[in-house]
């Protein structure tokens, strides 16, 4: 990520935005726009807390308009939201402030929306969050999410610096046994150094050590599909061709990679497996292959 810069899941960009110009705005009573700003300020002080207090997808979503997802990939905001959990825990929410604007599009429906910055206080830092927020059918919901801190600075700064010295293989076996003990977040931190020590197992021969930490690794990150190949040929060097051939079928069935698809493929053979059917692009891919 890039140092100093705001971390943005969205910017909504509706397409409603020619509606928005001065010449639509009208002039609407006080007493409407003191009822609208009350429940938006409620709406963002209610939401803001439930959001960042774990970094939790489901709340957001709760609280979502539509077309945030439709416009940032979820996975994407998973990502963000793992990243915002470097701030520690939530000590205080410090509110917001905003301002909304109630205008009319050209059928005369009514549009009302708003712009809130918000501060809180977390154990690695401060961090200032900005949303946007719209009401429509009755309903508010945030169309817009930035959240900028300082401690993101301070961790690309440290992740961009040296690495840590290599471990020792007791050492690496110390830390990795510390790993394992914690919560999923943490293990999927540190997921790296767990197949560290399956790669020395590995190379040494250690097929019964090696084995049970490639399932706990890929348990927190099995999208990594080399290391499920690497699992997969410890498995049938262990006897366990049942265990294996289901590895490989997934692996043939799902990589972009086509010498990995080969290899699994080559291996499914070997086995008098069943080659999964997949997309006839990869079919041809593989007719042109040598084996």
């Amino acid at each position: 990520m890039t140092s100093g810069a705001p971390i943005k899941i969205l910017v909504l960009c509706l397409f409603l935005s020619p509606l928005f110009s001065p010449t639509n705005s009208i002039a609407f009573p006080n007493i409407l726009t003191s009822l609208y700003k009350k429940q938006a300020d409620t709406f963002v002080d209610q939401a803001l807390p439930e959001i960042i207090e774990t970094w939790s997808v489901a709340r957001l979503t709760k609280y979502a308009h539509p077309y945030l997802f439709r416009q940032t990939p979820r996975d994407d905001i998973e990502r963000l939201f793992f990243f915002f959990q470097s701030l520690g825990p939530l000590q205080k929410y410090h509110g917001s402030q905003g301002e909304i604007t109630l205008t009319v599009n050209s059928t005369g429906e009514q549009i009302i929306t708003g712009n809130y910055t918000a501060h809180a206080t977390f154990q690695n830092g401060n961090a200032t969050i900005q949303v946007a927020i719209i009401r429509e059918d009755e309903k508010w919901s945030i169309s817009n999410f930035v959240v900028n801190s300082e401690a993101f600075q301070k961790k690309t700064a440290q992740d961009t610096g040296p690495k840590d010295k290599k471990l020792s293989e007791t050492e690496l076996e110390q830390k990795v046994a510390e790993i394992l003990s914690q919560n999923t977040i943490q293990k999927r931190r540190n997921v790296e150094f767990v197949f560290q020590l399956a790669k020395i197992y590995r190379e040494e021969g250690k097929i019964n050590k090696a084995i049970p930490l490639y399932e706990k690794g890929l348990q927190v990150d099995s999208s990594d599909l080399n290391k499920q190949f690497l699992l997969a040929k410890l498995l049938l060097k262990n006897n366990c061709r049942n265990d294996a051939i289901p590895i490989l079928q997934n692996i043939f069935e799902f990589s972009e990679d086509w010498p990995l698809c080969q290899q699994s493929r080559n291996l499914l053979t070997k086995l008098h497996a069943e080659i999964p059917d997949t997309a006839p692009q990869k079919k041809i891919a593989y007719n042109k292959a040598k084996v």
